[in-house]
């Protein structure tokens, strides 16, 4: 059984886990922002992650941005790399809603903004693979020792074989060191 203590995930965990999936989320800005300039849902759902890990609150207003950045999602579904791109901003925005660490879809939400950044720069590079795999490794370089200490804390992921679960378990591999 899990120590109720340790499966707590507080403000200030909450708050390194929002700031540095913003940082990984905005990576990915441009392949969305590049084909809609006019639409900000994405940017905003991102400005509101790192404004939560800047000592924000964790209102309903985040839930709308993450909401609209969902929208942004399915609205863009004929094109992955800016669905995915959308996709990462809309995790970071969630990040603030995390349940407790015992939870065993936590470590998945935690680790979505980066890998999403990841997917969507990969799948618009030519060398793709390539390229996501150094988009993995950098957001691992970024991480702050709380996003570790808070993955750690989480249930380890079940995964399949997909490029996507390849990409998210080297993350978490990386992460959880």
């Amino acid at each position: 059984m899990t120590d109720p203590a340790s499966a707590e995930v507080s403000d200030a965990d909450r708050r390194s886990l929002a700031l540095w999936a913003a940082d990984c989320a905005e990576r990915a800005l441009p392949l969305f922002e590049s084909a809609s300039p006019d639409d900000d849902r994405v940017r905003r759902a991102i400005d509101g992650a790192r404004a939560f890990g800047m000592d924000g609150n964790c209102t309903r207003g985040l839930r709308a941005l993450c909401w609209a950045a969902h929208a942004c999602v399915h609205s863009v579904a004929a094109e992955p790399a800016r669905s995915a791109a959308a996709r990462a901003a809309a995790h970071a925005v969630a990040i603030p809603h995390l349940g407790t660490a015992e939870n065993p879809s936590e470590a998945k939400q935690i680790l979505s903004p980066a890998l999403y950044a990841a997917y969507a720069l990969e799948l618009a590079a030519a060398n793709g693979p390539a390229v996501g795999d150094a988009e993995i490794r950098w957001a691992i370089g970024r991480a702050s020792p709380a996003v570790g200490d808070v993955l750690r804390r989480t249930p380890v992921t079940k995964l399949g074989c997909s490029r996507v679960d390849i990409m998210l378990r080297t993350l978490e591999i990386g992460l959880r060191r």
